[in-house]
């Protein structure tokens, strides 16, 4: 994969298909971190298991988890 720098923003050519999966609240976090750097051509995915964290995610595709241990949803 190539890659340029211009103006402070990092540009991908079209090589590679990059998702960047943010899983769980610590996860969530990370990704928030690394959307704040602008990359093109990366998709940004959050999942977790608790509705009201999703929302709180400015990542543009989410995915409720459901079930599991420490599951919000199990709990229920």
């Amino acid at each position: 994969m190539l890659c340029r720098v211009s103006s402070g923003k990092l540009h991908l050519k079209k090589y590679a298909v990059i998702k960047v999966i943010g899983i769980g609240t610590a996860g969530g976090t990370i990704l928030e971190n690394i959307m704040q750097d602008q990359i093109d051509g990366i998709d940004y995915i959050a999942a977790n298991t608790v509705p009201q964290v999703l929302n709180l995610s400015s990542a543009p595709t989410k995915i409720l988890l459901k079930g599991g241990v420490g599951s919000v949803l199990s709990r229920l």
